[in-house]
């Protein structure tokens, strides 16, 4: 008996002792969260014809996301935009009408659901853009495929394009839902016969993998023919794992601010730049959804039937996990897949100064005498070198064929791609090293101010980050050539 409460003060002691250090976690974070940024009325204001999950039913298709989407905006007006304060303060803003931000400055539907119908359908696409993005992500890639005959929707995934408090209210089961909605659309208007593509980017590209899986499962879902992902998110920070927790404060008023990740003034017409705790535990259970489909997937015949996949990878990346776009692919059969990873920079000058080195995963690559997939790697020609050549390990094989000189090579005083660059080219307007001068917007891309630090509203980390791709034309051209119609 007196071992018995002896266990149970224990074990009442124990959980005391961890309700007690994650109280203390919560109040630190909390009270770090205080010294963030002021919060703006587009943190603060929710709207509420967003799309959700729950609003699906038999008779809900694509024409009435598209009329939600509009509702959506309709309300972004009259709740926000009608009341936004013009003031010089607020002239670098993405919502203020006159500013170089505002995204009228490109093209406002940008933001919003994008469709193209080609004058003669020969075949359908889905492009899923990425978390805190817009459609313009991947506008470049629409316009390809568009022009190669597939009509094409670049879907905008709810909670975005409108204000950054969207994101604080989304769930992973809504992005899903739009996807299975835009998809089944795009199945039904080019027809059983044609061909059909599934893209998604980063975020977007975790909820394409757990489509494609579903898929094959489910009679009732439409199989995409071909795959492309770019920086899939199948896996994210463990620290997402904690995020729905950490916000447990934010109904406090005093300690608002701790939903938030970040807080940042919102410049770029397209993205967000502030970050919700929330955004963050979604894209976890994401990737973690995607990873249970896997496993169950794995033990049928089912996973054979995975459409060839074409996956493009800078081989460093903050946002995404490396690793599990590798592991990912270790564990796919059948044929036509392909992994394209981005080297860093390996000019001597340059390599020295790099804290964390990737070799590791090229290595791992290395060790394994049969990839069940064809591996392509774009890397320096030799370290003396910015030209960079591709090799391409063929499915099966254990070794490289010979290399390719590409028509294209690092720029000076750069030394990786980044996991925003990808899918734009250096002359794209806002996001390009080479802006087109000739649209009248932010530069965001060729910003290249020095000066003292602390007097920027923005971080030299986020003014450093690589915005475009040095290599879009081979990647582009490599792109088109996969998915060519007959």
């Amino acid at each position: 008996m007196k071992c018995k409460k002896l266990l149970i003060k224990i074990a009442v002691q124990v959980v005391m002792a961890i309700l007690l250090v994650w109280l203390t976690i919560l109040v630190v974070h909390g009270l770090m969260s205080r010294k963030k940024s002021d919060l703006q009325p587009y943190h603060r204001i929710y709207l509420k014809t967003e799309f959700r999950a729950r609003d699906m039913s038999e008779n809900y298709h694509f024409a009435e996301y598209l009329a939600q989407e509009e509702r959506v905006f309709a309300e972004l007006q009259t709740r926000f935009l009608d009341h936004f304060e013009e003031t010089e303060e607020n002239f670098l803003c993405r919502y203020h009408p006159q500013g170089p931000s505002h995204p009228s400055r490109i093209d406002e539907r940008f933001n919003r659901t994008r469709e193209q119908r080609p004058p003669a359908i020969r075949g359908g696409a889905l492009l899923i853009h990425g978390l805190t993005d817009s459609p313009y992500s991947v506008r470049y890639l629409a316009d390809l495929l568009y022009e190669q005959g597939y009509y094409v929707v670049s879907l905008r995934v709810p909670g975005h394009g409108t204000l950054p408090s969207a994101l604080t209210k989304a769930r992973w089961q809504d992005w899903m839902g739009a996807v299975q909605i835009a998809t089944r659309h795009v199945s039904d208007t080019i027809g059983p016969d044609q061909p059909l593509l599934l893209a998604g980017y980063s975020n977007g590209g975790a909820l394409a993998v757990l489509y494609a899986l579903r898929s094959v499962q489910d009679q009732d879902l439409p199989c995409p023919t071909r795959m492309l992902l770019f920086s899939p998110a199948l896996a994210v920070s463990k620290f997402a794992a904690m995020a729905h927790q950490l916000k447990a404060l934010s109904v406090i008023k005093y300690f608002e601010k701790s939903k938030w990740s970040t807080i940042g003034p919102e410049y770029d017409p397209f993205k967000y730049n502030s970050f919700p705790l929330q955004a963050g535990s979604q894209s976890y259970q994401l990737a973690v959804a995607v990873e249970k489909s896997i496993m169950g997937l794995r033990s049928s015949d089912a996973w054979k039937l995975l459409p060839p996949i074409l996956t493009f990878q800078s081989l460093v990346d903050s946002t995404v996990s490396v690793p599990a776009v590798l592991d990912f692919y270790a564990r796919l059969e059948g044929p036509g897949h392909e992994l394209v990873l981005f080297d860093v920079n390996r000019a001597a000058q340059l390599e020295n100064f790099l804290s964390a080195h990737p070799q590791h995963q090229l290595n791992r690559l290395k060790q394994s005498p049969t990839l069940p997939y064809t591996l392509t790697l774009l890397t320096n020609e030799n370290p003396e070198s910015l030209q960079v050549i591709s090799k391409t390990r063929p499915i099966g094989q254990g070794t490289y064929n010979a290399p390719v000189p590409i028509d294209a090579s690092w720029p000076r005083q750069t030394y990786s791609l980044s996991h925003i660059a990808l899918l734009f080219p250096p002359t794209d307007p806002l996001y390009g090293t080479d802006p087109d001068e000739t649209v009248n917007c932010v530069h965001l891309g060729s910003l290249g101010m020095r000066g003292e630090r602390g007097l920027l509203k923005i971080s030299a980390d986020t003014l450093m980050r690589l915005r475009c791709n040095p290599f879009y034309d081979w990647m582009m051209a490599k792109i088109e050539n996969t998915t060519a119609l007959p």
